[in-house]
C-alpha cells in the first residue's frame, strides 16, 4: 500500500512539474514571437524613418531615446561629422542646453510630452570642430514603439559662426564674413540673435 501510495504520489509530482513545464515553455515561446514581431515592427519603422529622413532637402536628424541616431548627408555636412561619429553624440551634443536654443529646448519638452509643435523655431547646432551654426529649426514627433521620438529639421541661415579666434575658408573670422557679404548687398542689412539681451 505504502509503495503504491509512493508511485501515486510521484506520478501526481512528475504530472505536475511537466505540465508545469509546459506551460513555461508555451509562455516562453509565445514571448519570444511576439518579441520578434515587435523587434520587425521597430526595425520596419526605423527604415521607414530613415527614408524619410534620406528624402528631405533640409538637414534632417533623426533622434531617439535622447541619442542622434541617422542624419542625411545634409545634416551631416552641416554638423561636419561622419555617420559612425553622428551616432556617439547625445543630442545635447549637438543642439547644446544654452540660451541660445532656449526655445528648441521648450519646444523639445512639449513634443515628448505628447503635443504637436508646428512652428519653427531658431537656434544653434554645434559642429564637430566647434563652430556654431546658426539655423531655423522644426521638430516632427514620430510615435516609434511605445514611446514618443523626434525627427529635428534645420536650415541654416547663416554663415557658421566660429569658435573665438577661429578662421573662416577665406581666412578672416565669421563675422568679417559676414562683413563682406554684407558690403555687397543693394539693401540695408543687419544681424540680430533673438536673445534675451537682443544682440543686434
Amino acid at each position: 500500500r505504502i509503495e503504491g501510495r509512493l508511485v501515486k504520489t510521484s506520478a501526481g509530482i512528475t504530472a505536475l512539474v511537466v505540465g508545469l513545464l509546459l506551460y513555461v515553455l508555451r509562455r516562453s515561446v509565445r514571448l519570444e514571437h511576439l518579441r520578434s514581431e515587435a523587434e520587425e515592427a521597430l526595425r520596419e519603422s526605423t527604415e521607414r524613418y530613415r527614408s524619410l529622413v534620406e528624402a528631405t532637402t533640409e538637414g534632417t536628424l533623426l533622434v531617439l531615446e535622447g541619442r542622434c541616431r541617422y542624419a542625411n548627408p545634409t545634416m551631416l555636412r552641416l554638423l561636419g561629422c561622419s555617420e559612425g561619429e553622428l551616432q556617439l553624440l547625445e543630442l545635447a551634443e549637438v543642439l547644446p542646453r544654452d540660451e541660445a536654443n532656449t526655445a528648441a529646448w521648450e519646444n523639445i519638452a512639449r513634443a515628448m510630452g505628447g503635443e504637436e509643435t508646428t512652428q519653427a523655431f531658431e537656434g544653434v547646432l554645434v559642429r564637430r570642430d566647434g563652430g556654431r551654426v546658426e539655423c531655423v529649426l522644426a521638430l516632427s514627433r514620430i510615435p516609434f514603439g511605445d514611446r514618443n521620438e523626434l525627427i529635428l529639421l534645420a536650415k541654416p541661415v547663416g554663415r557658421m559662426v566660429a569658435r573665438p579666434g577661429a578662421a573662416d575658408e577665406e581666412g578672416g573670422t565669421a563675422t568679417a564674413g559676414w562683413e563682406r557679404f554684407s558690403e555687397q548687398l543693394t539693401a540695408g542689412v543687419f544681424r540680430a540673435r533673438a536673445s534675451q539681451q537682443g544682440t543686434v
